[in-house]
């Protein structure tokens, strides 16, 4: 379990984050020392309060990035993050990527968001802009 690298890249002690999640830092502990497993439950509520994915937790993807629960409707916003740095790129068994591929990359993912974008139905883009015309300034409640 990758808990305990989770917990201090949030920033938490061993406390707080067993406050949060309503358990004994007693339990948190064995759950960071694998010597006990969290439940399904308490493995998803650990992965919201952390922000990192559940298979990233168990050792399934050596990516801590949270996946989109509603992939289909999130891809574009999941890719604007990526493209802004707000969400880091990983590759398995890569240790560093250079700049220049890293903005590689980015170039790639615009033309790919370019792409969804542009083949959008258009309940969809009519849905997009009632939502931005809220969301200006000035505008909405």
């Amino acid at each position: 379990m990758r808990i305990k690298f989770a917990r201090l890249r949030k920033g938490l002690t061993q406390a707080e984050l067993a406050q949060k999640l309503n358990v004994h830092p007693e339990t948190l502990g064995k759950y960071e020392r694998g010597t006990n497993r969290p439940d399904a439950e308490t493995l998803r509520k650990l992965a919201d309060i952390l922000e990192v994915s559940t298979d990233f937790l168990v050792g399934r993807t050596n990516d801590p990035s949270p996946i989109p629960s509603s992939l289909d409707a999130d891809v574009e916003t999941y890719l604007e993050k990526i493209v802004k740095g707000e969400i880091p790129i990983h590759f398995d068994g890569v240790e560093r990527i250079t700049p220049e591929v890293l903005e590689d990359l980015r170039t790639i993912l615009k033309a790919a968001l370019t792409y969804i974008r542009a083949h959008k139905p258009k309940e969809e883009e009519k849905a997009v802009e009632e939502k931005e015309e809220a969301e200006r300034p000035g505008k909405g409640g």
